[in-house]
């Protein structure tokens, strides 16, 4: 049996966004870190070529956020690697079992050109790995 730490291990050890600028600002920038009101921080995370990216949203609230509208840099499909709501970790299971993929849009969002829309589960942290295609 594969436990939530080995999952998150796997996980981190093949993307190297999540690694490679670690001690680099280019590896790094804060989406959006001005939503007190909804208790969300967003950031994205570059590997050194920029081929690689993955977004992370915190949402620390009791309260999902359904609908919930996100910047990103590039177009493409994005694909949810990390969901601490998940039952492995002890959550809700908000979002159920299935794998998350969404498409950018075209609507500028959060000082980026394009944006996503997804459903926040409470309390949790997700990860999303962009696919050009």
């Amino acid at each position: 049996m594969v436990g939530p730490a080995n999952a998150n291990q796997a996980i981190y050890q093949s993307t190297p966004s999540l690694y490679e600028c670690d001690h680099q600002a280019s590896g790094f920038r804060w989406i959006d870190h001005t939503n007190a009101e909804q208790s969300i921080v967003s950031l994205l995370r570059r590997n050194q070529s920029n081929t690689e990216q993955v977004v992370a949203i915190g949402n620390f609230t009791p309260i999902p956020r359904d609908e919930f509208r996100v910047g990103v840099e590039k177009a493409g499909n994005y694909s949810l690697i990390i969901n601490t709501d998940d039952k492995q970790f002890g959550g809700s299971e908000y979002l159920g079992s299935e794998s998350i993929a969404v498409k950018s849009e075209n609507v500028a969002w959060n000082d980026c050109q394009y944006s996503i829309v997804l459903n926040l589960p409470p309390l949790s942290l997700i990860m999303l790995k962009w696919n050009k295609s």
